[in-house]
């Protein structure tokens, strides 16, 4: 998504700066966590939920942080015409989900270590970025893991691990979609499937890993229709049209409906 020169051509800086925290990928993250607790009937640790929700803030700002050279290509450009205040922001962030993630384990070592596990991941996933395969799995496991955390508080409970397959295989397949915008300047910076396989089977190893998270969450619930419909229209999108940035819409208002069923129904 090329929003940077949007902004910068009159757009709100307060919109801009909301805009680097990439608020939807992070509250996806902190609902997988509240649907791993409503789903095992464990009581919810919201010290977890929230360390989940900063954590993938501070991943985001970091990520953004590493890249702000090469993102001025897309539009990017917040990092590196502030890059003190930015830095600051990143070190805050990081600084207050450490502090968090250290009291949940005081509560629970087991979740506090898949705290600490995400936030090292996220420290070193911009580092990883020309090792095969690496960053993506990365990303998809990552963004996932919040699933498992009432498993790791005791809960037995088969379904959570089909939410995480779920996820996993979605966001696998989301993140090929974004790395595809970026397939004419990731070269030689980043390696990426688009660039290894090229645009059209790039394309098809994302529609069916998008189709294989579907057919997993359907599996779970069919109070997931509606989000597994919607992930489905977008992956058609992408492969008739090459309509990317209406897949992408497609597929994070599926998966958003897909929690919020689970939360409400699963």
């Amino acid at each position: 998504m090329n929003h940077g020169n949007s902004l910068e051509k009159g757009g709100s800086p307060v919109i801009e700066w909301v805009h680097a925290f990439r608020l939807p990928v992070c509250l996806f993250a902190a609902g997988l966590a509240l649907v791993s607790f409503r789903m095992s009937g464990v009581r919810p640790l919201w010290s977890a939920v929230i360390a989940t929700l900063l954590i993938a803030c501070a991943t985001m700002l970091q990520n953004d942080w590493r890249d702000r050279s090469h993102d001025i290509r897309k539009g990017k450009t917040l990092a590196i015409r502030h890059p003190q205040s930015f830095l600051t922001l990143v070190v805050a962030t990081w600084g207050i989900s450490v502090v968090l993630s250290a009291t949940v384990a005081m509560e629970s070592w087991q979740i506090g270590s898949l705290l600490f596990g995400a936030i090292l991941i996220g420290l070193v996933h911009p580092e990883t970025r020309m090792i095969p395969m690496v960053p993506i799995l990365l990303a998809a496991v990552v963004s996932a893991s919040p699933a498992l955390m009432a498993i790791l508080a005791g809960a037995e409970s088969w379904k959570l691990w089909l939410v995480f397959l779920s996820s996993a295989f979605v966001v696998f397949g989301r993140e090929i979609i974004k790395d595809l915008d970026d397939l004419r300047i990731d070269g030689g910076y980043k390696w990426t499937i688009p660039l290894v396989m090229g645009e059209r089977r790039a394309k098809l190893v994302a529609v069916a890993t998008v189709a294989m998270g579907s057919v997993i969450a359907l599996g779970i619930t069919a109070v997931t229709l509606p989000g597994v419909v919607l992930a489905l229209v977008g992956a058609f999108f992408l492969l008739r049209h090459n309509e990317r940035q209406t897949a992408k819409y497609c597929i994070d208002l599926g998966m958003a409906f897909a929690i919020v069923a689970l939360g409400i129904w699963g």
